[in-house]
């Protein structure tokens, strides 16, 4: 009976570790691609669901010129050249007139860019607030009326609400940077 030479076990073993890591390299590679497609669909999905939080919110917007405690304030401002407004404003929701805060909190000294939104009823000092959406490269609103395109608003100032409003947030995936935005129009001005 004739067996397997010891050159035979040891080729075939080499053979068999070659084929083995070349599998395991695969999958290795798969895996990652597949983490990071994840990685950044979950990011772009959180920040559509920002825009149309945001949105909502917008649509619902409430000022009323005679009432001091209803407003729409919007304040450019800029973090190492990337855009960070900063909003308040009064809309209706789900729980009667509120105030709403969306501004941007800056860490690892403005290497990253943290949403975040305040809420509490328009009228009473109580707040809740989180961040939204975290690690973004830019957050813009700009303001349309009779126009003009600005992006700084205040109804203390100028008594009414602008006629336009746009969102623009700005993501980054990998090295790519992308634009996400939407226009809103107020329906409930007065």
């Amino acid at each position: 009976m004739r067996g397997f030479t010891l050159i035979e076990v040891l080729v075939s073993l080499s053979i068999g570790a070659l084929i083995a890591g070349a599998i395991m390299t695969t999958y290795i590679a798969i895996e990652r691609t597949r983490s990071h497609v994840e990685e950044n669909s979950l990011k772009q999905q959180e920040a559509r669901n920002l825009l149309s939080q945001l949105s909502t919110e917008l649509a619902s917007l409430y000022v009323n010129s005679e009432d001091k405690r209803t407003f729409f304030i919007l304040k450019d401002r800029d973090i190492y050249g990337r855009p960070a407004s900063h909003i308040e404003f009064t809309s209706f929701g789900i729980r009667g007139l509120m105030k709403f805060q969306y501004h941007i909190k800056e860490e690892e000294n403005g290497k990253r860019l943290n949403l975040i939104k305040t809420t509490g009823p328009a009228f009473r000092e109580e707040t809740l607030s989180g961040e939204i959406i975290e690690d973004i490269d830019g957050f813009l609103i700009e303001v349309t009326d009779r126009g003009t395109s600005v992006r700084t608003w205040d109804t203390g100032l100028t008594k009414r609400a602008p006629e336009r409003i746009k969102i623009s947030l700005w993501i980054k995936i990998g090295q790519r940077r992308f634009e996400l935005s939407e226009t809103v129009q107020p329906r409930m001005i007065r």
